[in-house]
């Protein structure tokens, strides 16, 4: 499993959030928790999409980085599948690398974070499980897609993003079903987060959802342990 900080983030505080390095031995996966190139003002990014976040123009090519540290873990242990999770920045470089199709990628999560506005960036993609969370009050990466201050990049929005994958995945879009509501978010008020699955029609072993935080922010209020579980039991649910 490889978690992606936030631009501006580190991957300590990324770990911290998700509360991943605590359950590496219950659950028996290896943590990889990396940090991206620092630009000239000294906050650490992820060249991720046209959008975000290599906003100072470096090139530097994180796709062959994020490759590279899988092949120098995989001297180490024996895979049996590569995980993402990323928060943010750390979101759209995760999608990033389901574009490139990442060796070994199975699934990922991706919170507060999108994609390539232009989905022939993704074209040729591998079939991969997908949960997406975001925030409908989030206002660092709109819910429903944006643009730059310039107008001259743009993002879709999360249910966007979610149905591109799903399509990818070959799911059937007509099918999509509503879950239990879930209260993940302890700021806000009862079970705050509506998820909608895809899985009918979709290749073999691949599940995609949305889970959407009505009124939730761009880094919502979670509870560590519970998240963390969470997310990796939904990771590993094909495992």
């Amino acid at each position: 499993m490889i978690a992606l900080h936030g631009y501006t983030s580190n991957s300590a505080n990324t770990n911290r959030y998700f509360g991943l390095s605590q359950r590496v031995t219950r659950d028996r996966f290896a943590l990889i928790l990396p940090n991206g190139t620092r630009n000239p003002e000294g906050a650490n990014f992820w060249n991720a999409t046209d959008y975000c976040c290599d906003f100072w123009g470096s090139g530097v090519d994180d796709v062959a980085y994020l490759n590279n540290l899988v092949i120098e873990a995989g001297k180490h242990i024996v895979p049996d599948g590569v995980y993402l999770v990323g928060l943010s920045n750390g979101a759209f470089m995760s999608y990033r690398m389901a574009c490139e199709s990442m060796p070994g990628l199975l699934g990922l999560v991706a919170l507060g974070g999108t994609t390539f506005d232009d989905p022939e960036r993704c074209a040729g993609a591998a079939p991969l499980s997908v949960l997406h969370i975001h925030g409908t009050g989030d206002v660092v990466i709109l819910y429903g897609g944006g643009s730059s201050n310039t107008g001259t990049t743009h993002y879709p929005g999360a249910e966007e993003t979610v149905r591109r994958w799903a399509a990818r995945a070959g799911c059937d879009l007509d099918a999509a079903e509503e879950l239990e509501p879930l209260d993940l978010d302890f700021t806000l008020s009862g079970a705050e987060t509506q998820p909608l699955r895809y899985r009918a029609g979709c290749a073999q072993g691949v599940t995609v959802e949305l889970w959407t935080i009505e009124q939730g922010a761009h880094v919502p209020a979670f509870n560590p342990d519970r998240i963390g579980a969470r997310l990796i039991a939904w990771l590993f649910a094909g495992r």
